[in-house]
């Protein structure tokens, strides 16, 4: 027995809840994916702003780097599913559907495009 009353060798319980930190390696994947996809968004508008904006290529180098955001954001889902109730794993899910936001408004953009 630990000195928390739990056996040793006994497993870990389903949820982790409570707290900002993440408790399993795939809640701070996530996290550190959708501050890096933040960042990278950030990155994105300054050197769009830089360099006279307004571009198709603002969007189009943005995009893949936003992609971290919605890989953070597929981890964070997971870890959330195995029971990683933290809030940064939470927060993490915000850039990944931001992006599939605007890569899906950027569809429909194209598309409206083609009609007329």
């Amino acid at each position: 027995m630990t000195g928390a009353g739990v056996p040793a060798g006994a497993p870990a319980p389903a949820t982790t809840t409570g707290g900002f930190l993440p408790h399993s390696k795939l809640g701070w994947a996530a996290a550190v994916l959708a501050l890096f996809g933040v960042g990278a968004a950030v990155f994105g508008f300054v050197v769009g702003a830089i360099l006279n904006a307004g571009g198709p290529w603002t969007i189009n180098f943005m995009i893949p780097l936003m992609g971290l955001g919605i890989l953070g954001g597929i981890c964070a889902v997971v870890a959330l599913v195995r029971g990683d109730r933290a809030a940064a794993v939470v927060l993490a899910l915000v850039p990944g559907a931001f992006t599939v936001v605007a890569v899906l408004a950027e569809i429909v953009t194209g598309l409206m495009g083609l009609q007329g």
